[in-house]
């Protein structure tokens, strides 16, 4: 986040959804869509207008409430996003990989076994990003970009969304089966 230009200057940051009490959060009025993807259309392209807003947001703007300049800062904290969508935007591969959700580490074949375990085997957000600041230290080598890569599942190419600070593991799933 920037820094504001005066250190007199009052901030202000965004406000986080879950803070406010769950009957608030469940009115739809509380929910800020940005936009749908045209059928036939790339999300990454539909998306840059709002990376580029929010990555402006992120870095600080002056803006004057009242007679008052106030610095503000903001940015993306939460998506939501069908399955296979939810994994591309986490950078995972999508469920007919060898793992398949994107916080879990179960290979496919043992996906049966009822002593797996989870607790020991899932993708937990740290051990994940330090996954993907190892494969992109691989870039030059892409062969073992690629062998790394397939191990754990992960995307090689960057997501849209990863110009932003964002926690990539802080999304809602759209349906009520995957909550």
């Amino acid at each position: 986040m920037g820094i504001p230009p005066s250190p007199n200057m009052k901030v202000f940051k965004f406000l986080l959804i879950f803070t406010m009490m769950i009957s608030l959060r469940q009115q739809l009025k509380n929910h800020f869509l940005i936009g749908f993807v045209p059928f036939g259309e790339e999300f990454e392209d539909v998306i840059k207008p709002f990376i580029k807003d929010i990555k402006q947001l992120q870095h600080g703007i002056v803006m004057k409430i009242g007679e008052e300049e106030v610095w503000v800062t903001g940015g993306l904290d939460l998506t939501m996003a069908d399955l296979p969508q939810g994994n591309d935007l986490a950078g995972i591969l999508r469920q007919n990989a060898n793992y398949g959700y994107r916080t879990c580490e179960v290979f496919k074949e043992n996906l049966t076994e009822i002593d797996y375990d989870i607790k020991k085997h899932g993708r937990y957000h740290h051990l994940t990003n330090n996954y993907f600041d190892y494969l992109h230290q691989l870039h030059d080598v892409p062969s073992l970009q690629t062998a790394f890569a397939k191990e754990h599942g992960l995307c090689i190419k960057p997501n849209v969304l990863d110009q932003l600070f964002r926690d990539r593991y802080t999304q809602t799933p759209q349906d009520a089966f995957h909550a």
